[in-house]
């Protein structure tokens, strides 16, 4: 029960990470806030593997409206950065990866919690997203925005 009150917690302020990613996506350089807004998710993931009771649901909160934010952010840069004609096979192309490769979180995350230890979850999760940071200032420096 209170595995699923936190996971309808995080879903329910997500959509305040939406709506925060949109305005500041309209207001700053989303090829940089991107890099921001994936790698905020970063020092959350590591410190939900470390906490407890009320301080793990406040990161928890947190972690829900940076982690949110990322989608307006996301789809606001591939319409920066895609041509028109192939804006829609790029927007699936995110997604499918999102949700394609997201699946697999299932899977590692599962034998991390079951073998492992279930306190090295979110800190595998977060160090998983070092690479994306990067990948996030390579699309900085080499996408044509228009």
């Amino acid at each position: 029960i209170k595995g699923g009150i936190l996971t309808a917690l995080v879903l329910i302020i997500g959509t305040v990470g939406q709506i925060i990613g949109g305005r500041i996506g309209e207001k700053y350089p989303r090829q940089n806030l991107l890099i921001w807004v994936v790698g905020l998710n970063i020092p959350f993931l590591v410190l939900m593997g470390f906490t407890a009771d009320w301080l793990l649901v406040g990161i928890v909160v947190i972690l829900g409206v940076v982690n949110f934010s990322f989608q307006p952010v996301n789809n606001s840069l591939i319409s920066d950065i895609t041509p028109k004609a192939q804006r829609g096979m790029v927007y699936g192309i995110s997604n499918g990866l999102g949700f394609g490769v997201g699946s697999l979180a299932a899977v590692g995350g599962g034998y991390i919690g079951e073998y492992l230890s279930l306190n090295l979850l979110f800190p595998v999760l977060g160090c998983i997203l070092i690479p994306a940071v990067f990948l996030c200032i390579y699309v900085r420096k080499n996408a044509e925005f228009l």
